[in-house]
């Protein structure tokens, strides 16, 4: 930080504190998820024996996070995602607004999975070079991100209707109510091609599922 002037790190699901600092009559030099696009800022992820013992519950989970999202990226929506943003984080309503279409513009939640493999090997090489991870340990992209949870999602909700049809609820805040894939065999193979995605994409409503080894 300089007089006059500040970089805001946390990535982009915390723009609302820069836009705080900016009222403040500070400035923001860079925005991370320009300047770092490569790094992945955070996931969902559950043990390999959680996975396999609760895997239907993980599927809808991931059903709900895909159907919240599609939500949010729907500027029809923006009142009441805004609405319901302000009432659970208690931040003003004009800076959560001013937030959205930083989000919007700026294309930071995935339209797809958000788990690209180029992010995640990037991001695991600077805990690597960080110090955090020793570089014999530092697990291969398949043998952390199953995608296959993602893609028996987005068939959980075609299945359904959609997202605002059969087990789902739209509103100011989607959420799975219901979802099983009875007489579905479990798939076991994660499908490893190279996502499409936004530019920006980053982890807070990344509709994917990590897999963690135990």
């Amino acid at each position: 930080m300089t007089v006059g002037s500040i970089v805001c790190t946390p990535p982009a699901s915390h723009p609302d504190i820069c836009i705080a600092l900016l009222d403040a009559g500070l400035h923001v030099l860079a925005d991370l998820w320009e300047t770092w696009p490569l790094g992945h800022y955070a996931a969902c992820a559950t043990p390999q024996e959680v996975l396999e013992s609760k895997r239907d519950s993980i599927v809808a989970f991931t059903a709900g996070n895909v159907c919240a999202t599609r939500f949010m990226q729907d500027t029809a929506n923006k009142d009441e995602v805004v609405a319901f943003a302000a009432e659970l984080t208690e931040v003003p309503e004009d800076i959560v607004a001013r937030t959205y279409d930083t989000f919007v513009a700026d294309e930071i939640w995935p339209d797809d999975h958000g788990l690209p493999q180029d992010m995640i090997e990037f991001t695991g090489q600077q805990q690597v070079e960080l110090g955090a991870i020793e570089e014999a340990n530092l697990p291969a992209y398949e043998d952390v991100v199953d995608l296959s949870i993602f893609e028996e999602a987005t068939a959980l909700i075609d299945e359904q209707g959609g997202c605002s049809a059969g087990a789902y609820r739209v509103g100011p805040h989607p959420t799975i109510v219901r979802g099983t894939r009875s007489g579905r065999a479990p798939s076991r193979n994660p499908q490893l091609s190279a996502p499409r995605r936004r530019r920006g994409t980053v982890g807070p409503q990344s509709a994917g599922s990590g897999r963690v080894s135990p």
